[in-house]
């Protein structure tokens, strides 16, 4: 997420598709989160927050493959609204699936600890993002970083996170 916050304009900038293709794909993007945030918000309370998660996660690794395979003003709009979707989604659904699974003497804990690390990656994200254009005059490594990251995070969510909640509640998953 951070990435598209600090370096969006700039690689779109850098694959020479201006000024006015960042601002409509900004637009879209935000316009795209506040859809996808109250969609997640209402699937989640439907108990379907695994499935928003993972779909989340999957939706975010293929736009950012789409961006590097073929950065055009279609396919920038098209991330915006990919990215967009699954923006807030994870932050939903996130917080969901940690307040549902966890005893409540660790759920701040463990909220506290999430957005510590999704502090500390936004860091490596934002500076990677800047080294990687210092160095190579390309966005295009940190992305595939990024798209790799949201595969992991998606079968992460699709492998291991059903098994440890049947481990923690048999009869919740």
């Amino acid at each position: 997420m951070s990435f598209v916050d600090v370096h969006l304009v700039a690689s779109l900038d850098s694959h020479g598709l201006g000024g006015g293709t960042a601002s409509t794909t900004m637009a879209i993007l935000g316009a795209a989160e506040i859809v996808g945030s109250l969609v997640a918000g209402y699937l989640c309370d439907r108990g379907h927050g695994l499935k928003v998660l993972a779909g989340c996660y999957l939706i975010r690794a293929l736009s950012l493959v789409v961006m590097v395979v073929a950065p055009t003003v279609l396919t920038a709009w098209v991330f915006g609204l990919l990215f967009g979707i699954s923006y807030l989604g994870t932050v939903v659904a996130g917080s969901m699936y940690l307040l549902n699974a966890l005893d409540p003497r660790a759920k701040g804990l463990a909220l506290g600890m999430m957005w510590c690390l999704h502090q500390v990656g936004a860091f490596a994200a934002s500076e990677a993002g800047g080294l990687s254009f210092d160095a190579l005059h390309s966005y295009d490594p940190i992305v595939i970083g990024a798209a790799a990251s949201a595969g992991l995070s998606f079968l992460i969510v699709v492998l291991a996170l059903p098994k440890a909640l049947r481990k923690a509640n048999p009869t919740h998953a």
